[in-house]
């Protein structure tokens, strides 16, 4: 069990504007990035290359990539995802700045060069670029391309108002390592492993190895300090205030 000080706001990952949610568990970018030793290393893409000029990248997927509803993650996705969403001015979402490029604050443009390879020209080099298509998780077209196709009576993308907290939980599409099964307001959240997820271990073995987590909604972070040394909470963010507490009682406690 895990805790988290706030409920999600929304089910909806460019329309998040809190540090706070779900998506972490359900989603990747076409990189990710090391927690230890911050590099970047492949996630939904296997490869990029860069060239020499450095204002194109080229990612290539893996093969066999899947949506937490078994349907194909293609190029198409990533298409979709940058073009339709991220870069699409009727979308208010604070990501799209992470698309922002020099003085000019000029986008990039993309293509697909295949079912699995996808181009960006960038206007000018811009080594942030790769870095931040780790927070630019790939989104399913199949699920949400006509959400963003049809308009509402104010001519609002219908994508505005879909995948909000008031949708069932198993009804939002995924590539992470999980995916939701429920949802409390203000209670909890209980995930399931993605059975289509890519990841796996040297011996072949899927990931991730724990097949259901909850994430309790738990605002103080003194109440969770209590949980997780009785034993309630498996994992919790350690405040500077709690370090030299936790780090006392460690052996006893049997945590790192």
């Amino acid at each position: 069990m895990l805790a988290t000080p706030s409920e999600p706001s929304t089910f909806n990952y460019p329309l998040n504007q809190s540090p706070y949610g779900v998506f972490s568990f359900l989603y990747e970018g076409l990189v990710s990035v090391n927690g230890v030793t911050g590099a970047l290393e492949p996630a939904l893409a296997e490869s990029w290359e860069i060239s020499p000029d450095l204002q194109r990248i080229v990612f290539t997927l893996r093969e066999g990539l899947k949506w937490s509803d078994g349907q194909p993650l293609t190029a198409d996705d990533v298409i979709f995802t940058y073009r339709d969403i991220y870069l699409n001015p009727k979308i208010p979402t604070v990501y799209r700045d992470f698309l922002r490029i020099g003085n000019t604050n000029t986008f990039p443009s993309l293509q697909k060069l295949d079912k699995q390879r996808v181009e960006f020209t960038l206007p000018e080099p811009f080594t942030p670029f790769l870095r931040y298509t780790n927070r630019l998780v790939i989104l399913p077209a199949h699920a949400l391309r006509s959400s963003v196709e049809s308009t509402d009576a104010n001519g609002n993308p219908q994508f505005l108002a879909t995948w909000g907290t008031d949708t069932e939980p198993n009804q939002i599409v995924g590539n992470g390592p999980y995916q939701m099964v429920s949802y409390s307001p203000s209670e909890r959240v209980i995930f399931q492993r993605n059975p289509y997820y890519w990841r796996s271990d040297a011996q072949g073995n899927p990931q991730p190895y724990i097949d259901r987590l909850v994430l309790q909604v738990i605002e103080s972070t003194d109440n969770q300090l209590i949980r997780f040394r009785s034993g309630d909470l498996d994992s919790i963010q350690v405040t500077s205030e709690a370090f030299g507490l936790l780090k006392r009682d460690s052996k006893r406690g049997k945590y790192t």
